[in-house]
């Protein structure tokens, strides 16, 4: 019988992008019973497949379905996760990095007894987002004092202070916990994302946090000493709750290494011309200019009312009543700040000058 695939197979190195060597639907053979999965048309294995195409060798041989799972996996219908476990090629093709992570943190646990997530394995089942590489291990807290490092999996000892919760089937430490462990296994800025989604205030009154920065900082207060606690400590002493995306947490990090004066986040702004309040990702108002960090996937994600182009349209007649206060729109996306050189020329061209030489945080 084939390997078992690398977790490292299931979660390549750039976010949302396969390897050349990864499967495609288009590529995989149709053997009978195994068809395509649709919206019209039932799951593979639907009988003992879960809602992202796991499927147990265990539940296959239980509903007398061992050989068709082996045929299917002959075929390339279907990938050996981990051992005992199995996942619809189609499924892995139609996800992300981070959906492809998610599914590789299932698989450990599902072939577990009582399995508790922990780290960044906990926040990524939590909906937290992963920037970057996704990890090659699965973190999970050990059964007992002792900890272990076995087939991709790391089990965290265990100390005593670790508050346990169920979240959709799924058993993780608690989310201040989860984070703080995530903190120590991951960069600064993937780990930076993490907390500042989690203690993000959203205007709407009607929204709360996950968690509060308060919350971090006593659970990081009771757990020391541990190891990495100064890597900890860097990220919640550096993390804001005024980041509303990933995109404006790395942007904020970009702009401080490049030497660039930091920014007021969420600012308002009055603009007669519109007649309403804008509220600026970031602002300079010493120097009048406006930062927005965009990403073009806001003009197909957000506002669903509203289609691509009455968004570019709006998004003008904002850039147009912000010139009219005299103040200068600057916008950015993901590719701008991944290579920051080209996030300096924006600000540059937009009149902020530079007040120190670059460095790199974290």
């Amino acid at each position: 019988m084939a390997k078992p695939v690398p977790l490292r197979e299931l979660a390549p190195a750039q976010v949302g992008v396969f390897r050349s060597t990864d499967l495609r639907p288009a590529d995989i053979p149709h053997s009978a019973g195994f068809r395509m999965p649709s919206a019209a048309r039932a799951p593979i294995l639907s009988n003992v497949t879960d809602s992202h195409h796991l499927v147990l060798t265990r539940d296959a041989t239980a509903g007398g379905r061992q050989r068709d799972l082996y045929r299917a996996h002959a075929s390339g219908t279907m990938v050996r996760v981990r051992h005992g476990v199995f996942a619809a090629v189609p499924a892995l093709a139609e996800s992300g990095a981070e959906e492809r992570y998610r599914m590789a943190v299932e698989a450990a646990m599902l072939v577990r007894r009582d399995a508790v997530a922990t780290s960044v394995s906990a926040t990524v089942l939590l909906g937290l987002p992963l920037f970057g590489p996704p990890p090659e291990l699965v973190y999970l807290l050990s059964p007992g004092r002792s900890g272990r490092r076995r087939n991709g999996v790391v089990e965290l000892s265990r100390r005593g202070a670790e508050a346990v919760v169920e979240t959709d089937g799924f058993l993780m430490t608690d989310l201040p916990y989860s984070i703080l462990q995530a903190c120590r296994h991951t960069p600064f800025r993937a780990a930076l994302t993490i907390v500042e989604s989690a203690i993000h205030v959203p205007r709407s009154a009607q929204s709360l946090p996950l968690c509060t920065p308060e919350q971090l900082w006593a659970t990081y207060d009771r757990l020391l000493p541990f190891p990495r606690s100064a890597r900890v400590r860097a990220v919640l002493t550096y993390a804001t709750t005024l980041c509303e995306t990933p995109l404006e947490s790395i942007s904020r990090v970009v702009i401080d290494e490049l030497g660039f004066p930091q920014p007021l986040q969420q600012y308002e702004l009055w603009l007669p011309r519109i007649g309403r309040r804008a509220f600026l990702d970031f602002a300079w108002p010493d120097h009048m200019i406006a930062g927005e960090a965009d990403g073009w996937g806001k003009y197909f994600d957000r506002e669903r009312s509203l289609g691509p182009i009455e968004r570019i349209k709006r998004e003008k007649r904002r850039d147009d009543a912000i010139r009219g206060v005299k103040w200068t729109p600057a916008h950015w996306e993901w590719d701008d700040v991944l290579q920051r050189e080209r996030l300096a020329r924006i600000l540059l061209e937009a009149g902020l000058p530079r007040m120190r030489r670059a460095r790199v945080l974290g």
